[in-house]
Order: structure tokens, then C-alpha cells, then sequence
């Protein structure tokens, strides 16, 4: 009897072991996952950001090429509020395209 509980409490310990192991596991393919869904996040963000400077350049564009004159104007996209600006440097015309916060996007 007494064979059979030593027996019993040496599995009992190799199942806890299997059990952490197991759990280990599964925490680190979790940890794999999530910081994957939160690199492509990011990479989404990114692009969406890109794709909004772009835009916003083409239409500064367009209206520049319709009016022929783009001193100032300010554009609302996506609740945040966007200004266009037209310089003159060395006889080269700059379009600059700044967020509500003051930074600059786009600067050619």
C-alpha cells in the first residue's frame, strides 16, 4: 500500500511538472501572437497615416492646379484638421502640409 502512494505522489509530480510546462507553452505562443497583432497594428497605422499624407498632398494639388493659387487653406479629414500652405523658395514652389499639431507632413 505504502509502495503504491510513493508511486502515486511521483506521478502526481511529473503531472504538475507537464501541467507548468504545458502552461509555459501556451503563455509564450500568446506572447508570440500578441506582439505579432501589435507589430501589424502598427504597420496598419503606419500606412493609413502615409496614405492620408498622400491624399491630402493630391488634393493640395488639385486645388492648386484648379485655383492657381494656394496661399492658405485648411482641410478637416478624418476629425483632425489639416493646413496647406504655398512658399517660394528660389523660385521654386513648396507645398507644406501641416497637421492641427503643428507637424509637419509634407514639405515638397
Amino acid at each position: 500500500m505504502a509502495n503504491i502512494r510513493r508511486k502515486l505522489t511521483i506521478y502526481s509530480g511529473f503531472i504538475l511538472l507537464e501541467s507548468l510546462v504545458s502552461f509555459s507553452i501556451v503563455c509564450v505562443i500568446a506572447g508570440i501572437f500578441s506582439l505579432t497583432i501589435t507589430q501589424l497594428i502598427q504597420q496598419n497605422y503606419q500606412r493609413e497615416q502615409e496614405l492620408t499624407r498622400t491624399r491630402l498632398g493630391y488634393e493640395a494639388i488639385l486645388f492648386l492646379e484648379q485655383t492657381g493659387d494656394l496661399r492658405f487653406k485648411e482641410r478637416i479629414y478624418q476629425g483632425e484638421t489639416y493646413r496647406f500652405s504655398l512658399m517660394e523658395n528660389d523660385g521654386r514652389r513648396i507645398l507644406k502640409v501641416t497637421d492641427s499639431r503643428g507637424a509637419i507632413l509634407i514639405g515638397q
